[in-house]
C-alpha cells in the first residue's frame, strides 16, 4: 500500500534527521 510506503518514508527520513542534529550538538 502506498500510504505504508510513505509511513516508511517519513519514519526513515525522521530518524535520518535525528542523527543529523545529534551530530550537530
Amino acid at each position: 500500500r502506498r500510504d505504508s510506503l510513505q509511513y516508511a518514508g517519513k519514519k526513515t527520513i525522521a530518524s535520518t534527521v535525528t542523527r543529523w542534529m545529534a551530530g550537530l550538538i
